[in-house]
């Protein structure tokens, strides 16, 4: 009875991590993913869903984030063109927050050796539509 409990969970949960591909984490244990599938290129640019799960929940609650980015891959620059803020990881239960697209700003430079230089390097090299 055990075992088949385990393999309901189990299938319950994969359609959850389907398609997220771990990049990296951060000192403070919030950890990095990509859907590569969803990878779109128009010249140097990239553009990408990620989600950030954060170690513990922030003090707005959340313990997530889900959006869509556009890498620059060749000025090494990221512009957020999207993000939500929710109360579950890997974007799940409730949204919490969506950021309007009038406040994504415009590109700013990637710094090395940075979280999200090791996204962009992941990006950048991935087979792409």
């Amino acid at each position: 009875m055990r075992y088949l409990a385990l393999i309901a969970m189990l299938f319950w949960c994969a359609p959850v991590l389907a398609g997220w591909t771990y990049v990296t984490s951060t000192a403070s244990g919030d950890d990095r993913f990509i859907d590569v599938e969803t990878v779109r290129k128009e010249g140097n640019l990239r553009r990408v869903w990620q989600v950030i799960n954060f170690e513990k929940p922030n003090q707005y609650g959340w313990s997530s984030q889900r959006g869509r980015i556009e890498i620059d891959c060749k000025n090494e620059t990221v512009q957020v063109l999207s993000s939500m803020s929710f109360a579950e990881k890997f974007a799940g239960g409730k949204t919490l927050f969506e950021m309007p697209k009038s406040d994504s700003g415009g590109p700013i430079d990637i710094a090395p050796d940075s979280v999200m230089w090791a996204v962009m390097e992941k990006v950048c090299k991935s087979s792409v539509r």
